[in-house]
């Protein structure tokens, strides 16, 4: 069972101790005794906080599953953009090694592994690192 079914069948199970517990709460609603509305009470914290925690583990999980799909996606983008030195970005390259497209921030592809493409400024607009050339190559190239 996978780790997100783990949790949402955690979750449910929450729900439902929930659900119980409101209607033994309709029940003893009438009593006097100070100890069992205080366990009831406690009860009810306990869950609330059970479910809480949990709702956020499946958060963190969730950001997790985001983050592996962005490096799924860089992996695969990793073997078309090369370093042009001269250019001090990277650049997808045709099958002669040439460079066309847009340019890449240099700084964020090697430290984040995000492939942002950088304004006419020449300026990263992720980590504003500072390129010297960042017009398209190649124009007429497809698929920049």
């Amino acid at each position: 069972m996978g780790e997100l079914t783990k949790i949402e069948k955690a979750i449910s199970a929450i729900d439902t101790a929930k659900k119980i517990f409101q209607g033994l709460t309709k029940g003893v609603a009438d009593l006097k005794d100070v100890e069992v509305r205080a366990t009831f009470i406690e009860l009810k914290s306990a869950l609330v906080d059970s479910q809480e925690t949990i709702l956020n583990v499946k958060q963190e999980f969730d950001a997790k599953d985001q983050e592996i799909q962005r490096l799924k996606e860089a992996f695969k983008l990793k073997d078309s953009l090369v370093l042009f030195a001269h250019h001090g970005h990277y650049h997808k390259a045709d099958e002669n090694g040439e460079p066309y497209g847009v340019p890449y921030c240099s700084r964020c592809w090697e430290v984040d592994h995000k492939a942002v493409s950088v304004s006419r400024k020449s300026k990263c607009p992720e980590c504003g690192a500072e390129l010297w050339r960042a017009v398209p190559l190649n124009r007429n190239k497809e698929n920049y």
